[in-house]
């Protein structure tokens, strides 16, 4: 088979989400298995599409499979060494953050989410500390996206084809640049995409936390970091920006919940405290109630729950 024809047709069926495990799944399988027919430029360009995918975290299968691919093919690329290009080396490292960092925020285990936490406050820093990078206009669709590569795909295939007719006059390393020339042809500025990557991450990471706030364990690391990113939040685009508003706004009100249930059993507490005898609710004292001969109907009532019409009918039965 022609593994680029292959590639492009399950990528076209990756953008539907219903396809997406599917997809996912046959991708490893290619890349696993061919990944010698594939030059690092295309196996880049795959990487940056399943890292930048919406659906990646909405099945924990899919987090486990994208993982063991990325691990697979850095792997790789360290054994075959070099094989990415150190632009494309510098962005890998940014594709770890949602390859294998981002799914360990999945979990009930407080030490490995407060350690995770601690490396999201890292990447905070570097975001405030390179602002000036940020190219808050630059936000493409993952459909935008997917076309994109698609388009690099196709172009790479014909000329692979074309290539492999004219070998004989075409030196390997020519070959190679002008493979590598499509690869960047939309990427113009490294260090701006990459700021763009990071940012993109971290912002997928704020909308996954968000969550466990209502944890004791969680709630007070997740509030700080959402604060923090707040204050800072001219780094974000402004419907990032309005999203990051209704995230400290549940988180704010949830806090102020806690703090009246907290506040109302300390009233209690002390109320308590002051008469322990008095009860909050009045008790009455039924030895008060004297009921007559006549008033046998309505003690039945109140014993057994009787409505008129049922005790007739308990009447004739009897």
């Amino acid at each position: 088979i022609d593994p680029y024809a292959a590639l492009i047709k399950i990528l076209k069926h990756m953008k539907i989400e219903a396809k997406y495990s599917k997809c996912l799944g046959m991708i490893k399988e290619l890349l696993m298995n061919c990944t010698e027919s594939f030059d690092p430029a295309t196996i880049f360009s795959v990487i940056d599409l399943l890292c930048q995918s919406p659906y990646k975290y909405k099945v924990p299968d899919d987090r486990t499979v994208l993982r063991d691919l990325f691990t697979f093919l850095l792997r790789y690329s360290e054994e075959n060494s070099p094989f990415f290009s150190s632009e494309q080396e510098s962005l890998i490292e940014l594709y770890q953050i949602p390859a294998i960092l981002h799914p360990q925020i999945f979990t009930d285990d407080s030490f490995q989410f407060n350690s995770i936490m601690g490396d999201l406050e890292k990447i905070l820093t570097a975001l405030i500390h390179d602002k000036h990078l940020v190219d808050l206009s630059y936000t493409p669709t993952y459909e935008e996206l997917n076309t994109k590569t698609l388009s690099i795909l196709e172009k790479k295939r014909k000329l692979s084809q074309f290539l492999q007719e004219k070998r004989e006059d075409i030196k390997d390393d020519e070959i190679d640049t002008l493979l590598d020339e499509y690869a960047y042809s939309d990427i113009k500025n490294i260090k701006g995409y990459s700021e763009y990557l990071k940012r993109h991450f971290f912002f997928e990471f704020l909308t996954d936390i968000t969550p466990y706030s209502r944890h004791s364990w969680g709630k007070t690391s997740v509030s700080k970091l959402l604060k923090r990113a707040y204050l800072e939040r001219d780094i974000f685009s402004k419907e990032e920006q309005e999203q990051l508003g209704e995230f400290v706004s549940s988180i704010n009100s949830k806090i102020n919940q806690t703090e009246s249930k907290n506040l109302k059993k300390k009233y209690m507490d002390e109320k308590i405290k002051a008469n322990p005898l008095e009860n909050y609710y009045p008790v009455s004292d039924g030895r008060a109630e004297v009921f007559g001969i006549g008033d046998l109907d309505e003690w039945a009532t109140r014993q057994f729950g009787l409505t008129p019409l049922k005790r007739q009918q308990r009447r004739l039965f009897f």
